[in-house]
């Protein structure tokens, strides 16, 4: 118990320790063509969301500044340096697909592991999408829900044409 209290401890003083390079439980190509459908329909490029909002989602996944804070802070300023050549990514990076991709991945992987550690079970597709629309905790969300529904509705699509 009290090595587990210290691994828990050290984790969220030194998110880095636990970094790698994010592995999901689903197919990263299916749940990135399935957010890409719902965040960014009509593929537009440099598109700007949620303007409604104090932080603006910016670029084809449409992240937000508290999921890029996230992400700069669980790969780290050195982690970070040796991947993109930079300590820290900015929103304005966000209109690259290849680093929206990557933060996207390594933002539902990282909030993907510690539901798995709350909830004793891997996440789903539906999970992650949850996470990845309504923060770390997002999978419990009520607000989440509908976005859960699009998020079956284009699996179901995307494997329709996988099919055919």
């Amino acid at each position: 118990m009290r090595t587990i209290f210290i691994v828990v401890l050290l984790s969220l003083v030194f998110p880095t320790l636990l970094y790698a390079k994010p592995k999901l439980h689903v197919s990263e190509k299916k749940l990135l063509h399935v957010l890409m459908k719902i965040e960014n329909p009509d593929n537009v490029p440099n598109l700007v969301g949620d303007k409604h909002l104090k932080n603006k989602a910016i670029g084809p996944l449409q992240i937000r500044l508290p999921c890029l804070s996230d992400v700069n802070w669980i790969v780290g300023r050195k982690e970070m340096r040796r991947i993109w050549g930079k300590s820290r990514l900015n929103m304005k990076d966000m209109n690259d697909i290849k680093m929206a991709k990557w933060v996207c991945l390594t933002y539902v992987y990282y909030w993907g592991e510690i539901y798995e550690k709350q909830k004793g079970k891997k996440p789903d597709i539906v999970v992650y999408a949850r996470i990845f629309n309504g923060g770390p905790d997002g999978w419990k969300n009520w607000k989440t829900r509908c976005y859960a529904l699009a998020v079956k509705q284009h699996i179901k699509e995307y494997e329709k044409k996988k099919k055919s």
